[in-house]
């Protein structure tokens, strides 16, 4: 296959709210808890395009992202997802004020 140059092109990408978060390991508690604070309203646990972690991993990785139960695929990389994270996503109510009390609970519990 040729190379076609608008593939290259980064002229006209749209940069995305993650370009100016400071530096983060997308699979620590704390960064969950950081976004989750930036966000309101309803999401959809089992919905691809409204799953609060789907969009999570969305925000920081410019791969694609793929959540399950137990997993999550950046691009072709597949990650355990941490301990604990679907419980909170699959817990309801699912909003994300309630998805953040229950890492910030998580947080604690993890730390005792």
């Amino acid at each position: 296959m040729l190379l076609d140059p608008r593939w290259t092109d980064t002229s006209k990408v749209e940069t995305a709210d993650w370009i100016d978060w400071p530096a983060h390991d997308e699979f620590a508690i704390d960064s969950l808890i950081s976004w989750l604070e930036t966000k309101t309203g309803p999401y959809s646990y089992g919905e691809p395009k409204r799953c609060a972690l789907q969009k999570y991993f969305q925000t920081w990785s410019q791969e694609s992202a793929l959540v399950g139960a137990s997993f999550v695929a950046l691009g072709i990389q597949v990650h355990n997802l941490p301990p604990g994270w679907d419980a909170i996503a699959r817990a309801s109510p699912f909003t994300f004020e309630a998805m953040l009390e229950r890492a910030r609970v998580l947080k604690q519990e993890q730390s005792a």
